[in-house]
C-alpha cells in the first residue's frame, strides 16, 4: 500500500486537506506523525479515530522549543499514552514507529530516553515470541 505522511509546511497537513486527499483516492493510506498534527494545533489522537481505517502507520515523536525532541520531553500536549491504548482497543495491524529526528543527544541515546519512555507507560519493546 503507498501512504501519504501529511507534514507540517508541506502541501498537506491540516485535517480539511487530508480530508480532501483522501475523499479523492480509494487506495491511499497514512503515515500519521503525532508531532506533524500537534504542531497544526490538532489533535492526533482525533485524526487516529478519524482515519483509523486509513491508516497503515505511526510516527511517534515529541516537539519543545523549535525542534524535534524525544516521547515525554515536549510541549505541544501530545497524550501518548491515550493513542497506545487506542491503537490497542482497535487492534492496530499497522507498523508504530517511535521516531529519532535531530536531537540534542546522540541517536544511542535518544533511542533509549525514548524506550524508557514507552516502558515508563506499561508497554514492552519487545516482540512476542511464537
Amino acid at each position: 500500500a503507498v501512504a501519504y505522511h501529511p507534514h507540517v509546511a508541506c502541501t498537506i497537513e491540516t485535517e480539511d486537506e487530508i480530508d480532501r486527499l483522501m475523499d479523492q483516492t480509494t487506495a491511499l493510506t497514512l503515515c500519521l506523525d503525532a508531532s506533524h498534527i500537534a504542531l497544526v494545533d490538532e489533535e492526533p489522537i482525533a485524526h487516529i479515530r478519524k482515519y483509523r481505517e486509513r491508516t497503515s502507520y505511526i510516527h511517534l515523536k515529541d516537539w519543545a522549543r523549535g525542534k524535534f525532541v524525544e516521547m515525554g520531553q515536549g510541549t505541544v500536549g501530545i497524550d501518548f499514552a491515550a493513542i497506545f491504548q487506542e491503537l490497542i482497543d482497535h487492534r492496530f495491524g499497522g507498523w508504530v514507529v517511535v521516531e529519532q529526528s535531530r536531537s540534542d543527544v546522540s541517536p544511542l541515546t535518544s533511542a533509549q530516553a525514548n524506550a524508557e519512555f514507552v516502558r515508563s507507560l506499561g508497554y514492552s519493546l519487545e516482540l512476542p515470541t511464537t
